[in-house]
């Protein structure tokens, strides 16, 4: 049996405020407490092998680990980046519901092929993030951890458990949680879902 387990970074600023893709921020001091705990617990972990986002608040949350382990395998994979939002991208929902009302509704139906403003379309941010998850699982390592974010997190776990992407609506991820997911005979379980430090 092998064993999967999803980070989502700690707060970060503007996190539950504005929508954040690319935008580069860093953790704040809760998020630095959240990255502690949830470091702690990894501690613990025999992991084999840590992928993880190139953004900042993803790499700071893995730092307490790296700051006692420096040892620990990362490899820093570009697809577990979140959803590029474009020209929505540091909006409120308010905000972007003010500029257009029109595609919000097209968003929330759940349409593949919707682009955010000059962003990506939610099809190509399903493919790179699938292709993701079956490089992490690539391997022959009986445990292995990702740190990424909320959006790429239900996406995972749409593809792992057989679901179709619309279903990611599904799963609450708060920042800061592990998730956890069993492999055995090509099938997924869901072990754990936001479980904190």
């Amino acid at each position: 049996m092998r064993e999967l387990v999803l980070i989502r970074h700690g707060h970060s600023r503007y996190a539950g405020e504005r929508y954040i893709g690319r935008t580069d921020t860093s953790l704040t001091e809760q998020g630095s407490e959240q990255a502690k705990a949830v470091c702690s617990q990894l501690e613990r972990l025999p992991v084999d092998v840590f992928y993880c986002s190139p953004a900042l608040r993803a790499r700071e949350t893995l730092r307490p680990l790296l700051d006692k382990n420096p040892a620990r395998k990362v490899v820093i994979l570009p697809e577990l980046q979140e959803i590029d939002f474009g020209k929505w991208e540091g909006l409120s929902f308010d905000e972007i519901q003010a500029q257009s009302a029109e595609r919000v509704a097209e968003w929330a139906s759940g349409r593949r092929d919707f682009v955010f403003p000059e962003g990506e379309s939610l099809e190509l941010f399903w493919q790179r993030v699938c292709q993701a998850g079956d490089r992490v699982l690539a391997g022959a390592e009986k445990r292995v951890a990702v740190v990424t974010h909320g959006g790429v997190i239900r996406c995972l776990l749409c593809h792992y458990l057989g679901l179709p992407p619309e279903k990611h609506r599904s799963f609450q991820i708060d920042l800061g949680s592990m998730t956890t997911l069993t492999f055995s005979e090509g099938f997924a379980v869901l072990k754990g879902l936001n479980a904190h430090g």
